[in-house]
């Protein structure tokens, strides 16, 4: 559920699922953050992906410790790891990350169709502060 909710932000760009994404990570790494492998090597790219396209600082030493968990296991199959493997690529090699401030509604419904589609996408409403390229800060004009 977290990672389709990641998906739909990135395809929208709608602010509601990836709160969302967020609040069901929460869920699942308080409650199962030892399942099966499978469930181990989505919460690993979970992780990878709310650590890209949110500010919290949590995201990323957990996903680093969900990738270290699953290492050992992945390098005697990897076959059997390919999520993991995934995460592993996304959290070595991390997508673009663009940030948009949308002049509008009209703006926010083309953006997944502009965008690169593996792209870490942080919207932000006109007039917020938005962090670019070498921490440079666009402010609102006059």
């Amino acid at each position: 559920m977290a990672a389709t909710l990641c998906r739909l932000y990135l395809a929208s760009g709608k602010q509601k699922y990836l709160e969302a994404a967020k609040r069901a990570d929460c869920f699942l790494w308080e409650k199962l953050w030892d399942c099966m492998p499978g469930g181990n090597s989505l919460m690993a790219w979970n992780l990878v992906r709310l650590s890209q396209l949110v500010s919290e600082e949590r995201y990323g030493p957990l996903a680093k410790q969900q990738l270290d968990f699953l290492a050992a296991d992945a390098k005697q199959y990897p076959a059997g790891y390919a999520m993991f493997l995934l995460a592993l690529l996304d959290y070595r090699d991390p997508p673009p990350k663009v940030t948009v401030v949308l002049a509008g509604k009209a703006e926010a419904e083309r953006l997944p169709l502009e965008l690169p589609a593996e792209a870490a996408v942080v919207v932000r409403e006109p007039g917020e502060g938005s962090p670019l390229k070498d921490g440079v800060l666009c402010l609102p004009g006059p």
